[in-house]
């Protein structure tokens, strides 16, 4: 069956594998298949901050740096290596889908009426609002007791005492 679409519909899917596709559904829906260890969470943040206002850009480098590390194809930074050695989560995410999570949601806290006024004390509150969303988003998949864990464990990167 064909949906007819208007021309401004852009449709996205991601799936976890393509074991059942056939070649026929890869050509037509235009698949594009990107192992998540060969393109992790660092492009999609990187390209998050680029779109953000050019005096936050380098800030929030450093905080994703200060609070996730640094990924590559063969670490994905000590944030997640930690979560994978030391907690369970409730619910599987993909690295990429979490930190997307975080992204909207500083988004959402930043930007829009009633948005939190981070002109002001911007260093601080920007530090407060990225461990805001990085306890919400990442620790949101955990358990009770898997959340205190992960409360400590971003309290020893925090040496500001902004948690």
């Amino acid at each position: 069956d064909r949906i007819p679409m208007t021309p401004n519909v852009k449709i996205m899917f991601e799936v976890e594998t393509l074991v059942n596709a056939s070649p026929a559904t890869v050509s037509r829906a235009g698949i594009i298949y990107v192992s998540e260890t060969d393109l992790d969470w660092s492009p999609y943040v990187e390209g998050w901050v680029k779109r953000q206002s050019s005096s936050l850009q380098g800030l929030l480098r450093g905080l994703f740096t200060k609070y996730m590390g640094a990924s590559n194809p063969v670490d994905p930074g000590h944030c997640i290596d930690w979560m994978n050695r030391n907690v369970s989560v409730v619910m599987a995410c993909s690295r990429v889908g979490l930190l997307a999570g975080l992204c909207d949601l500083f988004k959402g806290l930043t930007e829009g009426k009633g948005a939190i006024d981070i002109s002001i004390d911007t260093e601080r509150r920007v530090e407060r609002i990225l461990l805001y969303c990085l306890c919400w988003s990442v620790g949101g998949l955990l358990e009770q007791e898997m959340r205190i864990k992960f409360d400590g464990y971003l309290r020893t990167l925090d040496k500001s005492g902004n948690m």
